[in-house]
């Protein structure tokens, strides 16, 4: 028996060890999905914004964090008119998204507005994804789909 526990306790031991190098990411609420399929108001990242008619989406805003910014989606395009972030509504629930995608943890994303998030990673296609929904069991307020820099 005395060997036993040793045994258990030499693994354990040999085990934690074995993580300590590694960084944690704590509360990181992402998990894996291919996300390249997602378009957001019939607009893709990598899509050129100067190949597609905005009209549809009413006039510009002017918001100074967006290139464009429509009354519910938002529009961020690199210099070269390449799409790189998104912000739309999205019309599934959470569960339906988690459904499709797999479980990813909640976290808070606005206390003030009650608002939680729960995010997907793309690492194939330098992707992510966010969807901000009502704390109280309320529906998905809106989603960020963004290309990530390397």
């Amino acid at each position: 028996m005395k060997k036993f526990i040793t045994l258990t306790l030499a693994l354990a031991l040999a085990f934690g060890l074995v993580g300590c190098g590694q960084k944690t990411k704590i509360n990181s609420g992402t998990a894996t999905a291919d996300l390249s399929q997602i378009t957001l108001a019939e607009l893709k990242i990598g899509d050129n914004i100067n190949d597609i008619d905005l009209t549809g989406l009413g006039s510009d805003n002017q918001n100074k964090f967006w290139t464009y910014s429509f009354d519910e989606v938002y529009i961020k395009a690199n210099e070269s008119g390449v799409i790189t972030k998104l912000q739309a509504p999205y019309g599934y629930s959470v569960a339906e998204v988690k459904a499709k995608y797999g479980e990813s943890k909640n976290y808070v994303f606005d206390s003030e507005q009650r608002l939680r998030a729960f995010s997907y990673s793309d690492k194939t296609n330098g992707l992510a994804f966010t969807v901000v929904y009502e704390e109280n069991g309320g529906g998905v307020v809106w989603v960020i789909l963004e290309k990530r820099s390397k």
